[in-house]
C-alpha cells in the first residue's frame, strides 16, 4: 500500500503522483484564467473536477464548461484546450489509463 497526500493550495500546481505502465495520476490546480497548452490527448483521459469550473475547447472552437463535482471523459486523440472557466481556482484530478509512457 502507498499513500500520496495531495497538496492543498489555491495557487498554480501540477503534481504527478503516480506514473507507471498502468496509469498516470496528476493533481492540478489552475488559477482564474489559467490554461494548459491546447493539445491532442495521448491516451484516454478521465478528469475529475474537485473544485471550480473546467472549461474545454474543441478544435472546432466549441466550448463546454463543467462545474464541480463531476467526471469528464475524453477519448485518445481528441484535440482539447483546457482552462479554468470560473472565477475561483480549478482543482482537478487527471487520470490517463493506460499511461502514455515515452519511449
Amino acid at each position: 500500500m502507498q499513500h500520496y497526500p495531495l497538496t492543498q493550495t489555491e495557487t498554480s500546481l501540477m503534481e504527478r503522483l503516480v506514473l507507471d505502465e498502468n496509469i498516470s495520476y496528476v493533481h492540478a490546480v489552475l488559477t482564474v484564467g489559467e490554461a494548459f497548452t491546447p493539445h491532442a490527448t495521448d491516451a484516454p483521459v478521465y478528469m475529475t473536477v474537485i473544485q471550480g469550473t473546467l472549461q474545454l475547447k474543441s478544435e472546432e472552437g466549441t466550448v463546454n464548461r463543467f462545474q464541480a463535482p463531476t467526471l469528464v471523459t475524453i477519448p485518445k486523440g481528441t484535440w482539447i484546450g483546457i482552462s479554468n472557466g470560473g472565477d475561483s481556482p480549478l482543482e482537478l484530478i487527471v487520470v490517463k489509463a493506460p499511461a502514455p509512457i515515452p519511449r
